[in-house]
């Protein structure tokens, strides 16, 4: 189980530390229908230093419920940063945020504000662990996201259930009993397994996922907080069956608090 005295990192509205980039498909000729849904928001602005826009826990987004609300936050936290878009060229965006909650949230605001004609959200990745204060040693935590994310071969489980599943109905195209027994070998399979470090999720193109979405990354959430704790044979079935017993339709619960002396906030006291 965990070590005496470790400190879970979290971000300023509580959540665990969970790095999670978003990935928009920006149609042909939209960039500047984007951008001008940004100068429209008094909660993104621009940060030329690093050409990003910075989403923040102001103005329109005041509203948005975490484990720490706004009003708790300190004079000198003030304005927070949730998370920032960047554009790689004209037909790519993307949406940094460091935990899962942010990018639920991040999503339902978002899709609300920039026109689907314009750009959609296809798919995220996220990482499947947490970390320590220890593991942190001047606080700087990862001002960039693209080691995590920025790599070739970052597995996607629906992707690989999918071909699995056409291949069994494929091999039992004769057989239904045979055919259904296999798939739900193949599904206990998957719920005996532990998820990637780092994992890509889908996003359905027409619409954002209000329950699936997440379920799947508290879910994931759940079972990183368990290999944090050095409980390395939970897994993916054990997580479900903790979030349908405790499940909380309004958000992410936490599974873990930070001592009062723990400070892995100060990573967001610098906005990168």
């Amino acid at each position: 189980m965990k070590e005496p005295n470790k400190q879970l990192v979290s971000v300023k509205t509580g959540e665990p530390y969970q790095p999670v980039r978003i990935y928009y498909q920006i149609f042909k000729n939209k960039k500047k229908t984007i951008l001008s849904a940004f100068q429209k928001l008094r909660c993104v602005e621009y940060e030329p230093e690093t050409d990003r826009w910075n989403w923040l826990y102001e103005a329109e987004a005041k509203k948005l419920h975490f484990t720490r609300s706004y009003n708790t936050l300190t004079a000198k936290d003030k304005p927070l940063v949730l998370g920032y878009f960047t554009f790689r060229g004209d037909d790519q965006l993307l949406f940094d945020l460091r935990s899962g909650q942010r990018a639920i949230y991040g999503l339902d605001f978002f899709d609300k504000r920039i026109n689907r004609y314009a750009a959609n959200p296809t798919h995220m990745r996220l990482v499947n662990r947490l970390f320590s204060v220890d593991e942190m040693p001047n606080r700087e935590i990862h001002p960039s996201l693209d080691p995590f994310f920025d790599r070739d071969q970052i597995p996607c489980l629906a992707r690989e259930m999918e071909a699995e599943i056409d291949r069994i109905e494929q091999t039992y195209a004769d057989d239904p009993e045979g055919k259904q027994a296999a798939i739900n070998t193949y599904m206990d399979q998957q719920l005996n397994r532990s998820h990637p470090e780092i994992e890509e999720l889908l996003i359905h193109p027409d619409k954002i996922d209000r329950l699936g979405l997440p379920m799947a990354l508290q879910l994931r959430q759940m079972e990183a907080f368990e290999h944090w704790r050095g409980n390395f044979t939970f897994r993916s079935g054990d997580a479900l069956q903790q979030w349908l017993d405790s499940v909380d339709f309004g958000g992410f619960a936490n599974p873990g608090e930070a001592g009062e002396e723990d400070e892995p906030d100060v990573m967001e006291a610098d906005p990168s």
